[in-house]
């Protein structure tokens, strides 16, 4: 069991100098994503807890841009009396209790990446139940988010999780199938894919932790009827990992980033087959009909699609991805300008012959012209950058 009293006591002496960096004038707080390791090698406290979560931030683009996290372990289960919620909710009580900050006299923003919009999610959802007892009703009640950042969001599951339960328990006959699929395009078993992917073999671990709750249909029983009425916007890719991301983004539903989908990571009400966050703008920013949601979750709004952005490009620092800008929250959340600066590509392509087509000859001087809306500046700045010169203005 962990000391999580001691975040009141000597944990909150050890902690990390973090940045004192705001976005907009306000204190940003981070919260993690799945970290595999931590199914095989269970943190031994709470400060190896946040210790992990500051170094899976470190190398990323927030990581020098926050003011701490709401860390927590893996290798637990989303609900329980020692469980993740109570740990996210236990330092987001330190910092209104100790530092002051996410109160009304000093709101601020969370950032999430993957499984922390799951996190998130639960505990603003359920702050009253997890914070009683940690801080008083009034403490409580003055707790102000403006918004949350949800990079590559798993709020809403994905079956990348779901596939690796099974393994875990012993394959479906669904399971079965497609990893026969898999092994006709590429020789792979669907064990390897998950196995790569986790970075764990999954059937000699312990337990799953926080994967089980990242199933589909068990992620969107949380916190989906009571999500605080916090604004989310919402960052999503459909990049591949070099090596293995075409491999997992098969097994989950519709487009996805190699480890999240499209239904998730927009914020979508269902967890549709998308192609995009919206239905009338492709990824790649053309206008058009395309598979996207018609219903999202409240207060959730899809902002930036990037179709090379892959789940940890997300929050990275890889430059020059096309990025797709979608207005959703209007142009302003919480004093943050939101209206991302675009402009227009064309791309022409002309009718090419060849021995199939050679008869269609009065489509050989055929010209297309395609248009593109894009987010400007993206050649020397990540996606995580694009978002924060943007909203901090």
């Amino acid at each position: 069991m962990k000391k999580l009293s001691s975040l009141f006591g000597a944990l909150a002496l050890s902690l990390p100098m973090m940045s004192n960096a705001q976005l907009a004038g306000y204190d940003v707080l981070l919260v993690h994503g799945f970290q595999m390791g931590q199914l095989a090698n269970k943190p031994a406290n709470a400060q190896a807890v946040y210790d992990a979560a500051d170094s899976y931030w470190s190398s990323k683009y927030w990581g020098g841009k926050a003011e701490g996290h709401l860390a927590w372990d893996s290798s637990d289960r989303l609900e329980g009396s020692n469980g993740i919620a109570v740990e996210a909710a236990s330092w987001l009580a330190h910092y209104v209790a100790n530092e002051n900050r996410c109160v009304t006299a000093n709101p601020c923003v969370l950032v999430t990446h993957s499984t922390g919009d799951l996190v998130a999610r639960h505990l603003l959802a359920n702050k009253e139940s997890l914070l009683d007892g940690k801080l008083t009703d009034a403490q409580i009640a003055d707790i102000e988010v403006v918004a949350i950042l949800d990079f590559a969001g798993a709020g809403g599951g994905t079956e990348l999780a779901s596939a690796a339960v099974s393994l875990y328990n012993g394959a479906s006959s669904s399971i079965n199938a497609i990893d026969t699929l898999i092994k006709m395009v590429s020789g792979w078993s669907l064990k390897d894919t998950i196995n790569r992917w986790a970075g764990v073999d999954i059937t000699n671990v312990d337990n799953l932790g926080v994967m089980n709750d990242l199933q589909v249909s068990t992620a969107r029983s949380y916190g989906t009827s009571s999500v605080a009425a916090i604004p989310r916007l919402r960052f999503a890719g459909t990049g591949e990992y070099s090596g293995y991301g075409w491999l997992t983004n098969m097994v989950m539903k519709g487009s996805g980033d190699s480890t999240v989908p499209l239904h998730s990571a927009c914020g979508a009400a269902s967890a549709g087959a998308y192609a995009s966050c919206a239905q009338n703008v492709s990824i790649e920013g053309e206008s058009k009909s395309v598979s996207g949601p018609s219903n999202l979750y409240d207060y959730h709004y899809p902002t930036l699609m990037g179709e090379d952005v892959d789940h940890s490009q997300a929050v990275g620092n890889t430059t020059g991805k096309d990025l797709v800008y979608l207005s959703t929250a209007g142009g302003n959340v919480a004093g943050m300008d939101t209206s991302f600066s675009t402009h227009t590509d064309k791309k022409t392509v002309k009718f090419e012959v060849t021995s199939k087509n050679w008869w269609k000859i009065w489509t050989w001087w055929d010209t297309k012209h395609y248009y593109y809306e894009k987010v400007d500046g993206t050649s020397n700045r990540s996606m995580s950058g694009v978002v924060f010169d943007t909203l901090n203005g």
